[in-house]
C-alpha cells in the first residue's frame, strides 16, 4: 500500500514506521516503485489508482537514512509480480461474464487492459516491485548472507 501514501507523506510514513519499531527492530517495505523519476501512466493514475505515486527507490532509501532506518537488503521482484498479474488476469477472464453482468462491459475492458498492461510493464517497462529490508538503527546481529532463507 506504500504506493498509495503519496509523495508528500513518505517522510511521515517513515517517521511512524520508525516509532513502531523497537531499537534494532526489523521492518520490510514492500512497494511498487521505480529507479528514476519518469512520468506516471496517466490512464492508470486516473482510472485505477487515483492519487497514487510510484516512489523512486533512492528517494525512499534516502529518507530512511535521514530518519535512522538502515536498509540491509533490497530485492526486486518485478518478474514475480508479472506472474502474479498473469494469474489474476487468468482468474479475471474465467469470471469476465459474471463481472460484466454485475457491472458493465466497460469495467471488464478497463480491468483487462490494466491487468495485462501491468504484467507487460513489470516485464519490459520501468516499474518494479521492491522489498526493502531495514532495521531501526544499526543491527549487527543479522545473518551476513541470504543463505538461511533457502532450503537444501
Amino acid at each position: 500500500m506504500f504506493e498509495h501514501v503519496g509523495k508528500a507523506f513518505i517522510s511521515s510514513f517513515i517517521d511512524k514506521t520508525k516509532s513502531l519499531l523497537k531499537p534494532k527492530g526489523i521492518g520490510l517495505l514492500h512497494t511498487i516503485g521505480k529507479e528514476s523519476d519518469t512520468p506516471e501512466d496517466p490512464w492508470t493514475m486516473k482510472y485505477i489508482f487515483p492519487g497514487g505515486y510510484l516512489p523512486i527507490l533512492d528517494h525512499v532509501v534516502h529518507i530512511m537514512g535521514e530518519k535512522g532506518l538502515v536498509p540491509v537488503d533490497i530485492e526486486n521482484l518485478r518478474l514475480h509480480y508479472a506472474k502474479t498479474l498473469d494469474e489474476w488476469a487468468k482468474r479475471f477472464e474465467a469470471n469476465a461474464m459474471k463481472i460484466e453482468r454485475m457491472f458493465d462491459a466497460g469495467l471488464v475492458r478497463m480491468w483487462r487492459m490494466y491487468l495485462n498492461g501491468s504484467s507487460a510493464a513489470f516485464r519490459w517497462g520501468n516499474i518494479r516491485l521492491y522489498q526493502i529490508l531495514f532495521t531501526n538503527g544499526l543491527n549487527n546481529d543479522l545473518p551476513l548472507t541470504r543463505e538461511h532463507l533457502y532450503y537444501n
